[in-house]
C-alpha cells in the first residue's frame, strides 16, 4: 500500500504551538513542584566516563542498553559506567562521524546512527561500524546529514537528509529515496506518523517537491476529500 507524506510549511501555526505549550507548562510549574520532592536526579558526565559533557540524542535498544551521542561519538552506558565509540581514520570500521545526530534500532537489533555524515549501522555482534548507501533507481548516490531516524507503526524505519526522504532497508542493510529534493535546498528535519499511518515532514525550506507518485501528496487534502 503506497505511503501518503505530507509537508507542513506553516511555521506561524509552529510558533502558536510552541507558545501555547509554553503557556500550559507555565501552569503546570506548582503541580511539578510539589511532586518534584519525590524525583531523584543523578548525574553522570564526564566524571563518570562520558567523553564528552554534551549529550545530542539518546536512545534506548532492546537489550536495555542505553546509547548516548557526543561530539565525540557514541557511548554505551549499561547501568554501570560507559563504553566509548568514536571516529578512528585508521580504522575503517570505525564510526564515520564523531557528531551523530540520530539513533535508532533495525529489526536484528543493531544500531543505526545518523550524523553529518550520514547513516552507519553498527553490528551489535561484530561490533563494527558499516557505512550504510543510499539508491535511487538501481544506482548508488551520495548523502550526508541524517538528522532524524523514525520508525513507524509497522517496524519500517526512515530517515531524514540533505536530499529528502530516504527508506531503510533492512534486508539488503541499505537506504532508498522516495521523494527527491536538490541538495542544499531541501531538507527533511523532522518525521512523524498521525493516527491514519500518513508520515509528517518538517522541512527546512519548501521549493517544488517531485513525488514518486501520487500517494506523496505536497499539501494535506481538504477535510472529506
Amino acid at each position: 500500500m503506497p505511503r501518503s507524506y505530507y509537508f507542513s510549511g506553516m511555521m506561524k501555526r509552529l510558533w502558536r504551538t510552541i507558545l501555547c505549550c509554553l503557556v500550559l507548562a507555565g501552569g503546570m510549574r506548582t503541580e511539578i513542584h510539589a511532586q518534584s520532592a519525590n524525583v531523584r536526579f543523578s548525574h553522570l558526565g564526564i566524571a563518570q566516563g562520558l567523553p564528552q559533557s554534551s549529550v545530542y540524542c539518546m536512545f534506548q535498544d532492546s537489550k536495555g542498553f542505553i546509547w548516548l551521542g557526543t561530539s565525540l561519538g557514541i557511548s554505551r552506558y549499561d547501568g554501570y559506567g560507559f563504553r566509548n565509540f568514536s571516529y578512528n581514520p585508521s580504522n575503517p570500521f570505525s564510526i564515520h562521524s564523531n557528531d551523530p545526530l540520530s539513533i535508532q534500532e533495525d529489526a536484528a537489533g543493531n544500531l543505526l546512527i545518523g550524523s553529518d555524515q550520514g547513516l552507519d549501522l553498527f553490528d551489535t555482534r561484530t561490533e563494527k561500524f558499516h557505512r550504510v548507501p543510499a539508491f535511487d533507481g538501481g544506482a548508488e548516490i551520495p548523502y550526508r546529514h541524517v538528522k532524524t531516524l523514525f520508525k513507524d507503526r509497522e517496524g519500517q524505519l526512515w530517515a531524514s537528509s540533505t536530499i529528502g526522504l530516504l527508506r531503510y532497508d533492512d534486508r539488503q542493510r541499505r537506504l532508498v529515496r522516495e521523494i527527491t529534493a536538490k541538495e542544499g535546498r531541501f531538507q527533511v528535519n523532522y518525521i512523524a506518523e498521525d493516527a491514519a499511518g500518513i508520515l509528517w515532514l518538517g522541512i527546512f525550506r519548501h521549493p517544488p517537491v517531485q513525488p514518486r507518485n501520487p500517494a506523496h501528496a505536497p499539501h494535506p487534502a481538504k477535510p472529506g476529500q
